[in-house]
């Protein structure tokens, strides 16, 4: 199976499994939210962040609704980010259709929002992801570090910053807000899979350390080439915060494969033998949306 195969095949199982998902737990309610709340959920993307999960999960011993159920926990704090992001950046599209906020409005926006940044943690609290109590209680604070005010929340902080003008923007902060913004999430997605696996993963501090690259530099790479797709797509007119503000296009790719080529180190080190991660990843720095 290709790349482009396993990813039209796995994305299609995630959104089955969101689609059941959704069918048996949201209620009515309340209508709007819901409504709200699935739309922003169903509204297209990549699923990035599940296939990653998948992707390494289908590499170890571990039931699959373990990991759909972090699949799906990754995404509905993906998905929360993007519905702020379009309220604070006052965007009227996402992904060809209507941003959540503009299809219906900002408080409702706001609430599906964190309706799906809190109900991320529940399912990662129950035991249909793991009989561990300890597994999901490590996931639960591991996914919240990774989400607030030590992770992604911190670096949209720093982006708005960047955005409207801060002049002590640099090089090295722009690359520390990827970090926060973006690869704190790819981290958990190659880190969960192994703790569902065998919780004894995290005294092993040269495996995580392995785990901690690879989903670091992924996330890097997605959110630099995301920044590079911007520059095009606006014609160089790009604020502080994007990358190329600093670095030119060949630049940014020669970063980007120098990172490649730490994460991939990486892998072997994990004893992982899996095409698909290694494609994926460089699929990631030619990726043309």
């Amino acid at each position: 199976m290709n790349l482009e195969e396993y990813i039209k095949e796995n994305t299609a199982t995630f959104d089955a499994f969101l689609q059941d998902f959704l069918s048996i737990n949201l209620t009515n309610h309340s209508a709007k939210l819901l409504e709200a709340m699935n739309y922003s959920l169903l509204n297209g993307g990549k699923r990035i962040r599940p296939l990653l999960v998948m992707a390494f999960a289908q590499n170890l011993d571990i039931k699959k609704e373990y990991y759909m159920n972090v699949a799906l926990a990754v995404e509905f704090v993906h998905t929360y980010s993007l519905i702020h992001d379009d309220i604070m950046d006052d965007d009227d599209f996402r992904r060809g259709q209507l941003a959540t906020h503009k299809k219906f409005d900002i408080p409702t926006a706001m609430l599906a929002g964190n309706s799906l940044l809190t109900w991320a943690f529940q399912i990662l609290s129950d035991e249909s992801t793991h009989p561990n109590t300890e597994v999901r209680n490590y996931l639960t604070g591991f996914l919240s570090s990774s989400s607030g005010h030590t992770g992604l929340a911190y670096g949209q902080s720093l982006d708005l910053e960047y955005q409207f003008g801060n002049k002590n923007a640099d090089y090295k902060k722009i690359l520390k807000m990827h970090d926060l913004k973006t690869a704190r999430l790819f981290k958990f997605c190659t880190r969960a899979p192994f703790v569902l696996c065998n919780p004894k993963i995290l005294l092993n501090n040269k495996k995580t350390e392995h785990l901690d690259i690879f989903g670091t530099n992924f996330g890097l790479i997605f959110q630099a080439t995301d920044d590079l797709l911007d520059y095009r797509d606006l014609d160089k007119s790009v604020d502080l915060g994007n990358i190329m503000s600093y670095k030119n296009n060949d630049e940014v790719v020669n970063y980007c494969k120098k990172l490649a080529k730490e994460a991939l180190a990486s892998l072997k080190n994990l004893e992982i033998d899996s095409q698909v991660l290694t494609e994926l990843i460089q699929f990631i720095i030619i990726r043309k949306s």
